[in-house]
């Protein structure tokens, strides 16, 4: 499955005109060979009904686009149990991932580091790890040293939910 959701409604699309010629066509046959005219109405229904089962899928996941959804296949937990695994990081909180596009991700996180920010170079790897293990393609991160500066418990993360 295609998963831009730009190519798959331009696939429907033209699938669904391709439909809906054929519908007028074995309509009008039957209109004509048969007399009886409320095979119109009826044909234009069923075909209403197809392209509504058939899109249903696109328009969900269309509003999950629109609202900033955590996408799917992203698993937010073990993302922040990857980035736990990262020597001297004790903590991560305010977790958040959404779609930018129909194809790229964005992430922000904070990240509790008591030793102190290492540097440029361990953002760097860390964003590239991020990156390349879960899809994500804009990486914002916050080190933070004191776990205490957080308004929540950081000793846990806190994460959206699926919906």
């Amino acid at each position: 499955m295609v998963s831009d959701i730009n190519i798959r409604a331009a696939f429907q699309h033209m699938a669904y005109d391709a439909l809906i010629s054929l519908g007028v066509v074995v309509a009008g046959t039957a209109i004509f060979l048969t007399g009886w005219e409320r095979i119109d109405p009826l044909s234009s229904l069923a075909i209403a009904g197809v392209i509504l089962v058939g899109t249903w899928e696109l328009l969900k996941d269309s509003i999950a686009l629109a609202m900033d959804r955590v996408p799917e296949g992203i698993d937010t937990k073990a993302l922040c149990n990857f980035v736990l695994e990262w020597p001297d990081v004790s903590a991560v909180h305010d977790v958040h991932v959404w779609p930018t596009s129909t194809t790229e991700n964005a992430m922000t996180l904070h990240v509790v580091m008591p030793g102190g920010h290492p540097g440029d170079d361990f953002t760097a790897r860390l964003t590239g790890a991020i990156q390349k293990k879960f899809g994500i393609h804009h990486v914002t991160m916050q080190i933070e040293t004191d776990a205490a500066a957080c308004a929540t418990d950081c000793s846990k993360y806190h994460l959206p939910e699926h919906s």
